[in-house]
C-alpha cells in the first residue's frame, strides 16, 4: 500500500482523541506519526521473535558525502534517523556501499576507538571492507581504506521516518511495512497505549508548513 492508503486505512479505526477545527491534511499528518510510532514498535518486537526485519521494510537512498580531506578518505554526512532495536544487531543499518566498481560494504564501528582497533589489530587491518563508518543520530562519519576512491555512497536501512529518505514519494511510493502486520498495528493503536496516545496527541496544531513538509518528501 503507498503511504495514503496506510494512512486512510488506520484513519478508519477507533483511535480515540478529540480534534477540533482541524484540517483534513492536519490529521493525516497526526495518523502519519502514529503509524510510523506503531511501526516502529512492531518492528522491534518482530525483531526480538524473529532475529530479523521483514525485507520490505528496508528503503536505499544515496547518501551525499561532504569529504574531511583531499584525498577523499574520510568523509561526513546528514543521513535519515534509523529504528533502534536489541542486541546483536542494535540499529537499523543493513548495508552502506561505496559507489565505486569491486568495493566492499563499509563496516560498521561503535566509535572511534573501536575503529583505531580495527586498524592496528593484525588480523582485522585485513578484514575484507571498503572502509568504516559510525552514526550517531544523524550524524555519519565515514573512513575509507587507502587507494579506494568513490564517487557516492548508497545505504540500505530501516527508517524510523520512512518519509525521511531523501527521494521518498508520499503519493506514489510503498509504505515500508508489510500488508499482513496492519492487524497487529490495529490491535496495537486500538488498544490502552494506543489510545493514550492519541488522546495526549488532541488538538494538535493546524501548522500547514509541517504538512507541506510531509508531502513534499
Amino acid at each position: 500500500m503507498t503511504t495514503p492508503q496506510v494512512i486512510d486505512t488506520v484513519g478508519s479505526w477507533k483511535l480515540g482523541g478529540t480534534y477540533e477545527d482541524e484540517s483534513a491534511a492536519n490529521t493525516q499528518l497526526r495518523i502519519l506519526n502514529l503509524i510510523n510510532i506503531a511501526r516502529q514498535k512492531l518492528l522491534r518486537d518482530f525483531y526480538i521473535a524473529n532475529k530479523s526485519i521483514p525485507q520490505v521494510c528496508y528503503q536505499e537512498f544515496d547518501i551525499t558525502p561532504s569529504w574531511t580531506d583531499e584525498n577523499c578518505v574520510s568523509f561526513t554526512a546528514i543521513v535519515p534517523k534509523v529504528i533502534s532495536l536489541p542486541f546483536p544487531q542494535s540499529n537499523g543499518w543493513d548495508a552502506v556501499v561505496l559507489q565505486c566498481e569491486n568495493s566492499m560494504p563499509l563496516t560498521e564501528v561503535a566509535s572511534e576507538q573501536q575503529l583505531r582497533a580495527f586498524r592496528n589489530h593484525t588480523l582485522m587491518s585485513k578484514y575484507r571492507t571498503g572502509g568504516w563508518y559510525m552514526v550517531t543520530g544523524d550524524f555519519m562519519q565515514g573512513w575509507l581504506k587507502k587507494k579506494i576512491k568513490s564517487d557516492g555512497i548508497t545505504a540500505r536501512a530501516v527508517l524510523a521516518t520512512p518519509q525521511d529518505m531523501p527521494s521518498f514519494n508520499f503519493d506514489k511510493d510503498q509504505y515500508p511495512f508489510p500488508d499482513d502486520m496492519l492487524s497487529d498495528m490495529k490491535r496495537l493503536l486500538e488498544g490502552d497505549d494506543g489510545r493514550r496516545w492519541m488522546m495526549a496527541n488532541s488538538q494538535v496544531s493546524n501548522s500547514k508548513s509541517e504538512i507541506d513538509n510531509a508531502n513534499r518528501k
